[in-house]
């Protein structure tokens, strides 16, 4: 071979296994490459593929809907939509934001939204929950790095109403008052995760469920809509008239404890819970404390009938308005001579009282303070209850009795106030308030009932009866009569208390709490209702403020209730005026240990005549009977007003009287035909000779 032919062929030989092994280096390099990347390296790869292509967010069930008792909606949840930024995916955080913050409506936003997409974080989110024309807005700028998430958010439909009572929700979906709060873990369900995938683009392409919600359970409530709807509207009128700081009215059935509206005043919108003052947010009816002034001696009443240091008939000295316990000098709002047991209550005699609560000693009257609920939470289903003051005996002064036997060294809520009328209207049995009737599944398929405390009886039936018979004279003739309605008779008893001024500890003067609490038909009662009127300005007695409110929540609510009337009455003004006169409670204030005595102003409105006399029309015997073989008239000389309207009814006849105490002369005479009698007048006086 030619040597120059044999050095040309090792020299390609040469590069041949030269340019073969690289080749061959090359090819296994890139081999171990793949295998690097598609065996060594697929976990890191794919967590940093996803970690730019995906996000995970984290997104709210649907909570439960609040439904009151008839299957009406309070409370719901609507999807809306909630906007996300990538911080790292946004090319313009400065415009970005800018743009953004215009939108909303709110340029001070703009720092804040540029810190967040600034921030290098994976995922923020920008705005939660939107409205519909913000959604579209955005959208409509087509932001690089931004998108939306569909999210639940609750609504109150009827605003304001109920408000108290349901709470409010945060944008995280957590309950924060109310039954929102309460039941929050049963409504609120369980959070499920989607994976939101995004192209080169940062468009969003793609979203998964990877954990599905699951929805909250639905609350059904004791509460009737239409009952709220009617208190809530006729306290807030009264407000306004009374030029008061504000009120509230609890209406419950005495039977069951099922709360059938609970209304304060002022309120507040839940849906825009953040634009109202705390104070007005705040539930006066569970959370509010003040003295109870007279309805606490409805206690006084039912303890002296069951411990049998008092009769009903009993007659007691009242001195003519003046007693002394412990050294200090007490005196009535009026003088009052020889009263007996049931009247003491009926014209809210604080000597009365007085004499009672002595006669059952501090301890006596410490037990049934607090068997009747004081001192002591209710149990209902809401939160920020508060239990109120009720000192031990050992902690009580000399003079504590007097005091406790006005309603004064004792705090109660309303609520507390109303369960213990609502246990005389119910026999004598404690019935523990509630406001949840059933807490339902989803599907509506299961359902379960809170528990209730189960029920305590306080006094026997004899005696929860005396007291409603005492409760009825009140509404029928003493303190209470502007609670009075055509057609239904009515127990319950007034209150007017002096409030105490928080920074000095002392009374303060012209500030009080006017209340009223009672129950409705007598015999059979279908509902038991508190009124209390914060500072009202101008007349302040519970008898003149709050009882009229009574009045007419009670007649529209039994209306609406379908509770066939009893009777019909007529009473006029100046009825109302003069037996206010007569028997209206004015509390004393402890002021430092001593008893400032206040007095009543007994000058009439002008206009308005002081004639005490009360009619009373039954619709079934308008006409009256008219045969002259009528039985004669009885003599019911001696009898109280209680008994003398007992006989008229039994006998349908109308009747009007003057005076107060027993019947001293009465027209017609006793022994006279009933022929062609159809009205009946009476004379009473405090001196039956």
């Amino acid at each position: 071979m030619n040597p120059v032919n044999e050095r040309a062929t090792k020299t390609l030989k040469r590069r041949v296994y030269f340019v073969g092994f690289f080749s061959l280096l090359w090819i296994a390099g890139i081999t171990y490459r793949l295998v690097d990347l598609q065996v060594m390296k697929t976990g890191e790869l794919l967590s940093r593929a996803q970690r730019q292509n995906q996000r995970i967010a984290e997104v709210d069930a649907k909570r439960g809907t609040i439904f009151d008792r008839n299957g009406h909606e309070l409370a719901i949840s609507r999807d809306l939509e909630s906007c996300y930024g990538v911080p790292t995916e946004v090319a313009d955080p400065k415009g970005t934001a800018k743009k953004l913050s215009a939108v909303f409506g709110e340029p001070e936003m703009r720092t804040e939204l540029m810190e967040k997409l600034t921030s290098g974080k994976r995922f923020i989110w920008i705005k939660r929950k939107l409205p519909a024309e913000q959604v579209d807005g955005i959208k409509a700028l087509n932001l690089k790095g931004i998108g939306f998430i569909p999210e639940s958010k609750r609504f109150n439909p009827k605003a304001e109403l109920a408000s108290h009572l349901l709470g409010y929700v945060g944008l995280d979906n957590k309950g924060l008052a109310g039954l929102e709060y309460m039941y929050d873990r049963e409504m609120r369900g369980t959070p499920g995760r989607v994976l939101i995938e995004i192209d080169a683009r940062n468009r969003e392409f793609s979203t998964t469920t990877l954990t599905p919600t699951r929805p909250g359970q639905n609350l059904v409530l004791t509460i009737d809509e239409v009952i709220q709807y009617m208190v809530e509207n006729e306290l807030r009128d009264a407000v306004a008239r009374s030029k008061a700081r504000g009120g509230t009215i609890i209406i419950v059935n005495p039977r069951s404890g099922e709360i059938l509206a609970m209304v304060n005043w002022p309120t507040y919108d839940p849906n825009h819970f953040a634009d109202t003052p705390a104070s007005f947010r705040r539930n006066r009816a569970i959370e509010d404390s003040y003295e109870p002034g007279s309805t606490f001696k409805i206690i006084i009443a039912a303890a002296s009938l069951q411990e049998k240091t008092a009769r009903m008939s009993e007659k007691f000295d009242c001195q003519y308005g003046s007693i002394e316990v412990a050294g200090h000098q007490i005196h009535d709002h009026k003088p009052f001579g020889t009263l007996s047991m049931d009247q003491i209550i009926e014209y809210s005699s604080n000597v009365g009282s007085i004499k009672l609560g002595l006669r059952l000693g501090n301890e006596r009257l410490y037990k049934y303070m607090r068997a009747f609920g004081l001192g002591v939470s209710t149990g209902i289903d809401l939160p920020g209850e508060n239990p109120g003051i009720l000192r031990a005996p050992k902690q009580w002064s000399l003079i504590s009795i007097g005091a406790l036997c006005m309603g004064q060294e004792v705090s109660v809520t309303p609520l507390q106030v109303l369960q213990l009328a609502s246990t005389i209207a119910n026999g004598g049995v404690l019935v523990h308030p509630h406001i949840v009737r059933q807490i339902v599944s989803p599907d509506g398929e299961g359902w379960t009932t809170p528990k209730v405390r189960p029920p305590e009886r306080v006094v026997s039936s004899d005696v929860a009866g005396d007291v409603r018979d005492i409760l009825t004279d009140v509404v029928e003739q003493g303190t209470g009569i502007a609670a009075r309605m055509d057609g239904f008779s009515t127990a319950g008893k007034t209150g007017t208390a002096q409030k105490i001024d928080r920074h000095t500890g002392r009374y303060a003067l012209g500030h009080y709490v006017s209340s009223f609490v009672g129950f409705t038909p007598v015999d059979n009662p279908a509902i038991a209702m508190i009124v209390v009127i914060d500072e009202p300005e101008g007349p302040y007695y519970g008898g003149l403020v709050a009882a009229p409110i009574y009045k007419i929540c009670a007649e529209k609510i039994l209306r609406y209730l379908n509770v066939f009337p009893e009777r019909r009455r007529t009473v006029t003004p100046q009825v109302v005026y003069a037996s206010l006169n007569r028997g209206t409670q004015i509390d004393m204030a402890v002021e430092g240990g001593n008893l400032i005595d206040m007095v009543a102003d007994s000058t009439a409105p002008a206009g308005v005549a002081t004639d005490p006399s009360v009619t009373v029309e039954p619709a079934a015997t308008r006409g009256g009977p008219s045969s002259d073989d009528m039985p004669a008239f009885p003599d019911l000389r001696g009898k109280t007003i209680r008994e003398v309207a007992r006989a008229m009814r039994g006998m349908g006849m109308s009747f009007e009287t003057k005076g107060t105490g027993y019947v001293v002369a009465q027209n017609p005479p006793a022994g006279a035909s009933l022929g062609g009698v159809t009205h009946c007048q009476f004379i009473l006086s405090l001196d039956r000779r």
